[in-house]
C-alpha cells in the first residue's frame, strides 16, 4: 500500500544540538516505538533513545556519533542505505525490517520507518520490536503443524481400516 506523504514535511529542525536530538529521540521512543534515532543527512546518529526492550538487549550503547549503517547487522545495511536515499529524496522512508546488533550479533529485529524533519537533512527514524510478532507467528506455525500431523495420522488409520 503506497502512502501519499508530503515531499517536504513542515517541521524545521535546523542546528539541532546533541542534547536536543537525544531528548527528541527519547520522547519519540516513548510515544511511538521501541527505538528512536535522530540522524543527519549522511546517516550519522545524533541522538538515540530506547524503550524497555532495547534496554534489555543492551542496544544503543555508544551509538551517538556512529554511522547508522554501522549499528546494524550486515544483512540490513542495504536497507539502511535505501532508507537514507528515500529520506533525502522524498522526505520519508517506508517501513523496513532492520536487524540491529549488539556485541556483533543480531540482537533485535525492528520495523523501522523514517521522516525528514525539514530541509536541513535531520531525520527521525522510529523502530518497533518485531519479537512479539515473530513469537506469535511461531506459535501459529506450531499449531498448524500439529493440525496437519493429526490429520495425516487420522487419514492413515482410516486407510488401514482402523476405527477412530
Amino acid at each position: 500500500m503506497e502512502q501519499n506523504l508530503p515531499a517536504t514535511p513542515g517541521i524545521e529542525v535546523a542546528g539541532l544540538s546533541a542534547e536536543t536530538a537525544h531528548a527528541f529521540a527519547q520522547t519519540f521512543s516513548c510515544l511511538a516505538g521501541d527505538v528512536a534515532l535522530v540522524i543527519d543527512r549522511s546517516g550519522l546518529i545524533l541522538g538515540a533513545a530506547r524503550g524497555e526492550v532495547a534496554v534489555r538487549k543492551g542496544l544503543l550503547q555508544g551509538w551517538e556519533g556512529l554511522a547508522w549503517i554501522e549499528a546494524v547487522a550486515t544483512d540490513s545495511r542495504e536497507k539502511v542505505a535505501a532508507m537514507l536515499l528515500e529520506l533525502a529524496a522524498q522526505g520519508w522512508a517506508r517501513r523496513r525490517e532492520i536487524n540491529f546488533q549488539a556485541d556483533g550479533e543480531h540482537a533485535l529485529a525492528l520495523a523501522c520507518s523514517g521522516l525528514r524533519l525539514g530541509t536541513q537533512g535531520i531525520s527521525l527514524v522510529v523502530g518497533r520490536d518485531l519479537h512479539v510478532t515473530a513469537s506469535l507467528q511461531q506459535q501459529l506455525l506450531q499449531a498448524q503443524q500439529q493440525l496437519e500431523k493429526g490429520y495425516w495420522s487420522a487419514r492413515r488409520r482410516l486407510v488401514k481400516g482402523d476405527a477412530f
